[in-house]
């Protein structure tokens, strides 16, 4: 009987082992695939992808999400299993366009994900099944069969500065009713750009102010001369 303990006990602590092993490489196999997931932003998109010139970094199929997207939740791991069996062959990379706000803006998306193939200065919008074969089988050779669209140019600076702005003006929260939050928002705003023209009136005044005394003063020395002294 302690025999057949012992035996059992032997057999459990393998299955045991045998499980770990199971769930360690699969976790490794998932940090793998998702290391091969380029994560693409405001200041290397078009560095890295050249997708306004089609050079030669090769093709790129694109995810843009949100963090909070139930549906983008559902993709990862999938978005992830295609990057692996893509590997070598097309770039597959993620977009998270609640901090890339130019990026996103760029290509005027509607909806979150939103899956866009490039290839040679086109781009092909997918909307099929998201499933890993589906989604393989269009970066692959399925993108010819739909309309190739033009890529937007590259932002500019100033585009990028003000949608920048744009998105930290948006997280502010000053009254938990967004009417008024946006007009207490937009009061803030105009108080901070108007106040450096505020500023810079009072200082021309006050120079101004001071160059007519100076005017006034070098007057009244003219009309009241010293009087020369004898020699």
């Amino acid at each position: 009987l302690a025999s057949n303990k012992k035996r059992q006990s032997q057999d459990d602590h393998h299955a045991m082992q045998f499980i770990v092993g199971i769930l360690a490489a699969a976790a490794l196999s998932a940090v793998a695939c998702a290391d091969k997931v380029v994560e693409l932003g405001d200041d290397n998109f078009e560095h890295l992808t050249q997708v306004s010139t089609g050079a030669t970094t090769g093709d790129w199929f694109v995810k843009f999400y949100a963090p909070w997207c139930g549906h983008c939740k559902a993709l990862a791991p999938k978005w992830d299993n295609l990057a692996h069996r893509l590997d070598q062959q097309i770039n597959v990379a993620k977009v998270d366009c609640t901090k890339e706000a130019a990026t996103c803006g760029r290509f005027s998306l509607r909806g979150y994900p939103t899956l866009l193939f490039f290839r040679h200065g086109k781009m092909y919008k997918y909307a099929g099944p998201r499933d890993v074969e589906s989604l393989e089988s269009f970066a692959l050779e399925g993108f010819a069969n739909v309309d190739a669209e033009e890529v937007p140019a590259a932002p500019s600076a100033l585009f990028s500065v003000l949608t920048f702005f744009e998105q930290a003006v948006s997280k502010v929260e000053l009254h938990s009713d967004p009417v008024v939050n946006a007009v207490l928002v937009g009061v803030l705003l105009a108080v901070a750009i108007m106040s450096p023209f505020f500023l810079i009136l009072l200082l021309c005044g006050y120079f101004s102010d001071t160059d007519d005394v100076d005017e006034q003063e070098g007057a009244a020395d003219d009309k009241n001369p010293e009087p020369k002294k004898d020699k």
